[in-house]
């Protein structure tokens, strides 16, 4: 009896000392090494170990880089490859790791959102710094939102700023 309870006991460390290890390790420096979508990144850490992150809160078709999001990519491209980011892992589901990527002060899903590539994904949450982001590209009509200029319904929402 004994032990099987110096067993469960050490197993119960084991499973404490890796959860503490995940929980240390959510976030890390280092640089995107490639924009393989406008929502999926290959970043790699200090130590040169690579990892593919989907940074979620923006809808996104699906489209890859080589397909037809040359306009997203080219711009996320620019602003990312060649600078040190930093990395926030929000989880993982069936093998996909997701989260958000910052560089420069700024937050990846803010930028994209607040430069009007794509629009806030309610599915993932309704974070507040993301509908602000929103409604600031809606106000000044980025590039999505062009083609909603001098429609009334979208100036009425600008017009309590």
């Amino acid at each position: 009896m004994k032990n099987v309870m110096s067993k469960i006991l050490l197993q119960v460390l084991v499973l404490v000392s890796i959860a503490f290890e995940a929980n240390a390790s959510n976030s890390f420096k280092g640089s995107v090494i490639q924009v393989v979508s406008p929502s999926m990144f290959v970043v790699a850490n200090e130590a040169k170990q690579t990892l593919e992150i989907e940074v979620r809160g923006y809808q996104h078709n699906g489209e890859t880089c080589a397909e037809n999001a040359h306009d997203i990519c080219d711009a996320l491209e620019q602003a990312l490859l060649g600078i040190g980011v930093g990395v926030i892992v929000e989880g993982h589901v069936g093998g996909k790791v997701f989260g958000d990527i910052t560089f420069d002060g700024e937050v990846l899903s803010n930028y994209v959102i607040r430069e009007g590539y794509y629009r806030i994904n309610v599915q993932d949450g309704r974070h507040r710094a993301l509908l602000v982001s929103e409604r600031e590209a809606v106000c000044n009509y980025r590039r999505i939102w062009a083609q909603y200029r001098g429609q009334h319904e979208y100036a009425a929402i600008c017009q309590g700023r």
